[in-house]
C-alpha cells in the first residue's frame, strides 16, 4: 500500500472517531456548557424545541378532519358475460371516515389508492391527501 494511502486512511479514522466522540458527548463541545449525561448533541436539540403541550379542549389536525377517511378495501367490478353490460360496472371503494362512520363510494375506472390509505371524501368524490 502506498505510504500516503496509509495516512490518509489514519486521517479519516482520527476524524471520524473525534465526531462521534463529540455526538455521544464523550467528547465536550468547544465553549459548550457542561451536559449531563444525554451528551451534548441531544442536549443542544432539546433545548431549541420549545414544549408546547395540548390542553384539554385542543385537539390535533387529524381529530379535526370532517372529511378525512381511510381505504378500507377496493373491490373490482364483478365479470360479466353480458357484452351490453361491459363498461357500465363500477369499482366499489369501502372508506371509513374518521368519525368512525363507513361509505360506500364507487369509481368508473381504476382507483389509485390501496386500502389503508388516507383520502378525503367530498359529497361522492374521493381526493388523495
Amino acid at each position: 500500500m502506498h505510504p500516503l494511502m496509509t495516512v490518509i486512511a489514519l486521517a479519516v479514522t482520527a476524524a471520524s472517531v473525534a465526531t462521534i466522540g463529540v455526538i455521544t458527548g464523550v467528547i465536550p463541545e468547544r465553549d459548550a456548557p457542561d451536559v449531563a449525561s444525554t451528551g451534548a448533541a441531544a442536549a443542544a436539540f432539546a433545548s431549541s424545541l420549545p414544549a408546547m403541550p395540548l390542553s384539554a379542549n385542543e385537539t390535533t389536525t387529524h381529530d379535526r378532519c370532517e372529511d378525512c377517511a381511510t381505504v378500507i378495501s377496493i373491490q373490482p367490478p364483478p365479470t360479466s358475460e353480458d357484452p351490453g353490460r361491459a363498461g357500465r360496472e363500477l369499482w366499489q371503494i369501502a372508506v371509513r371516515l374518521d368519525d368512525g362512520s363507513l361509505r360506500m363510494l364507487a369509481a368508473e375506472s381504476q382507483p389509485s389508492w390501496h386500502a389503508g390509505a388516507r383520502v378525503r371524501v367530498v359529497d361522492d368524490s374521493i381526493f388523495s391527501m
